[in-house]
């Protein structure tokens, strides 16, 4: 019985190393996708397109939201700039000012680490009524017992008339630089300068990730990630 295990155990090893090769060969990084996305083939940004592509799912107040950008959405030319797979959320707003914590996973699963870097834009069902939004916080931080390596965000914006808006989710590939893994504080910022609004895309500078084991380990960016996002009233 042992020599018939110790004969398993070599199979059993190359299958293992054989599926997680295959996991980690589906990390795509921006650099990767920017050389098959160009502008050209990049589906047109408009509200009535992307209802009609992206079909949004409605969702709530103070409800956590599990979502992701991946491969299958369709890719759009993010405020004319660059190419960006895209998600959309659907929900009911009143009058009032609110905010979005939206957080974006890390995958830090193998050799090759990626990150996606989110975008959020607030988009009203009635053409030339887009809402303006700011980031407040933008910041990488280290794991947690319930979370990876992660980008944690806060986005602001109001509402001046009740109705149905749709949040947009896109990720940031206007560069295709790596961040690091650097052995610094528990949180540091990635933007400096932050000021979105609708139009206008985050002005990126310098970023650091932070860890106590890998320092200076480069985590690539990546157009695709899975995120955790909730919408409150202030």
């Amino acid at each position: 019985m042992n020599f018939s295990n110790k004969l398993y155990y070599p199979l059993i090893i190359t299958f293992f190393f054989l599926q997680m090769n295959n996991v980690f060969s589906q990390k795509i990084t921006t650099e990767e996708f920017l050389k098959k996305h160009v502008q050209d083939n990049c589906t047109k940004e408009s509200i009535d397109t992307l209802i009609r592509i992206i079909r949004p799912v409605e969702c709530s107040l103070n409800k956590k939201i599990k979502a992701d950008l991946n491969k299958k959405q369709s890719v759009i030319l993010f405020n004319n700039k660059f190419p960006s797979p895209c998600n959309l959320h659907t929900i009911k707003l009143g009058k009032g000012n609110y905010y979005i914590e939206l957080i974006s996973l890390g995958n830090m699963a193998g050799f090759k680490k990626t990150i996606m870097l989110p975008l959020v834009k607030i988009l009203s069902q009635q053409v030339g009524e887009d809402n303006d939004i700011l980031v407040s916080t933008y910041e990488v931080r280290s794991p947690t017992s319930t979370l990876p390596f992660h980008i944690y965000t806060k986005w602001e914006f109001e509402i001046k008339k009740t109705g149905f808006y749709h949040i947009q989710i896109n990720s940031d590939n206007s560069s295709n630089s790596n961040l690091k893994l650097g052995h610094t504080t528990d949180s540091s910022t990635v933007y400096t300068n932050i000021s979105v609004s609708t139009g206008s895309p985050i002005v990126t500078s310098t970023g650091i990730i932070t860890s106590m084991l890998l320092h200076d380990y480069p985590v690539k960016r990546s157009p695709y990630g899975k995120y955790r996002m909730k919408i409150f009233k202030q």
